[in-house]
């Protein structure tokens, strides 16, 4: 499952939430404000680091660049550009955007 984050943990809950239900084998994609969990200083950090031994962590590059956030990034971190954007999103049988 392929599960789309588009808010930051800085504001809202929802990437912990989302942390909780994550599966192995799943994918987490960081859009939109969700790539502010992208950050080294993100409350997430160490949840997001223990997550990526068993998913693939993504954020994507343009709303990255459009935030000013420039590396460093956390390492455990994947950019992708809108087209990987989409191939992600076509290899996953299921994507769960959370709101």
């Amino acid at each position: 499952m392929l599960h789309l984050i588009n808010q930051s943990p800085l504001q809202h809950g929802t990437l912990d939430s989302c942390l909780r239900f994550i599966e192995p084998e799943d994918s987490i994609l960081l859009i939109e404000d969700g790539v502010y969990g992208a950050s080294p200083h993100t409350p997430c950090r160490e949840a997001l680091e223990l997550a990526s031994r068993s998913i693939k962590l993504y954020a994507l590059e343009a709303d990255l660049s459009a935030r000013g956030l420039n590396k460093p990034l956390l390492p455990c971190i994947t950019l992708v550009s809108y087209a990987e954007f989409v191939e992600l999103s076509a290899s996953h049988d299921t994507v769960q955007s959370w709101l």
